[in-house]
């Protein structure tokens, strides 16, 4: 298969890229070589992996004519075809050559090159990077670990190398980045690095985000160290649907700002299944959190995004704040005691104390530091399955 496909269930490739055609987009309509001036900056090579040809990438630090988008890098990408959105589960082939790189010296930086990445529009921080550290082949992945996928590049130079990343594309803390390597020699993948339980969608999906939209693919070879021609081989390049993983709510972007005693909160999710409500929660620390408002599912089954919104007054902060409620209770027992007096006296002192306490309310809301609380939501099904949206700083409106 030579092109993408429409994806209609688990399995499905929605592209494949194997070079086949002789072109260096391989005969598919979107696919970008190099923005590099140099005419070999990208070019045919044949053998494949596994076909007649694959695409070869080079550059030469120090030449201006492989410097190209702020770097000195030669890469193609997806950025029209074959894009990710996040609530979507893949997988990612690729087979590698790295040909004729010398070995790893001292002075030399320890990231010599990026040669493949799965990347989100705008500034958005790179969630899957797969580069070149010293001499092994390394894994940065959405939440800033690292992952050594190769230990020792130098036995397999000039040797084709193949790998496999799965991806849940999360915008809250249900995503997992795995990694794969075939390497020369071997007859099956062995699983090489895996993260879960993390967010890995690094981009903003919100109506007024200008970036951070969608993602998408690039393979090449970005950046080479000071003396260094980099030449990297790649081929067989697929993208294939993973079965989607049903979750109560997959949530998109979560805002959330204060003014005086009131914080407001706006926050999307991008599908729904059998929700029944979302609890407000938050916290003076960012690590225990306190519900203290609960907001209804607005359909409860939706597969297009949803907008909430919802405001938390100072009177509702009561459990977060330490409110002593249990002064209204324990009054009347005390004032009907024999010591009368006693009793007025300790209503009087309770009563002052509760004053002070309801004036906090009224007074902006801060953390322990004076400067700010956080949120999250907590996301509640009808058979009392959970989902948390990310945790998210909440600052006052002129911050």
């Amino acid at each position: 298969m030579a092109g993408a496909a429409a994806a209609q269930s688990p399995g499905d490739t929605l592209l494949s890229i194997t070079y086949e055609s002789g072109t260096t987009n391989s005969g598919i309509t979107g696919i970008e070589a190099s923005d590099a001036a140099a005419p070999d900056a990208a070019y045919m090579v044949s053998p494949g992996a596994a076909g007649n040809y694959a695409v070869a990438h080079k550059v030469v630090h120090g030449d201006s004519a492989y410097y190209s988008d702020g770097n000195w890098r030669s890469e193609s990408s997806t950025i029209s075809v074959a894009r990710f959105y996040p609530g979507e589960e893949r997988r990612y082939e690729f087979s590698l050559l790295l040909k004729d790189w010398p070995d790893w010296v001292s002075p030399e930086p320890n990231t010599r090159s990026n040669i493949f990445q799965c990347r989100v529009t705008g500034d958005s921080y790179v969630p899957v990077m797969v580069r070149i550290q010293r001499n092994a082949l390394q894994l940065r992945r959405a939440d800033a670990s690292t992952a050594t996928i190769v230990p020792d590049i130098r036995p397999y130079m000039n040797q084709w190398m193949h790998f496999r990343i799965d991806v849940l594309w999360a915008m809250d803390n249900t995503g997992y980045i795995k990694s794969y390597t075939r390497l020369p020699g071997q007859a099956a993948y062995s699983l090489s690095s895996q993260v879960s339980n993390i967010r890995t969608y690094t981009g903003d999906t919100s109506a007024t985000s200008t970036s951070g939209k969608f993602g998408y693919i690039k393979w090449g070879v970005y950046g080479v160290p000071a003396g260094v021609t980099g030449i990297a081989y790649h081929d067989d390049i697929r993208i294939l649907k993973r079965s989607e993983t049903a979750l109560p709510a997959r949530f998109g972007n979560v805002q959330a700002s204060r003014t005086g005693s009131t914080v407001k909160i706006n926050w999307q999710t991008l599908s729904e299944t059998s929700n029944s409500y979302f609890e407000l929660q938050l916290s003076k620390d960012g690590n225990n959190f306190t519900t203290v408002k609960t907001i209804q599912s607005k359909k409860g089954d939706s597969s297009v995004p949803q907008q909430y919104e919802s405001t938390i007054a100072g009177a509702d902060m009561a459990a977060l704040l330490g409110l002593p409620l249990m002064l209204g209770l324990l009054g009347p027992g005390l004032y009907y005691r024999r010591n009368k007096r006693s009793a007025l006296f300790v209503m009087i002192a309770m009563i002052a104390a509760l004053t002070v306490s309801c004036s906090k309310y009224n007074e902006p809301i801060v953390s322990g530091d004076g400067d700010k609380i956080y949120l999250r939501i907590k996301q509640v099904d009808i058979d009392g399955n959970t989902t948390f949206s990310k945790i998210v700083s909440v600052l006052p409106d002129n911050q």
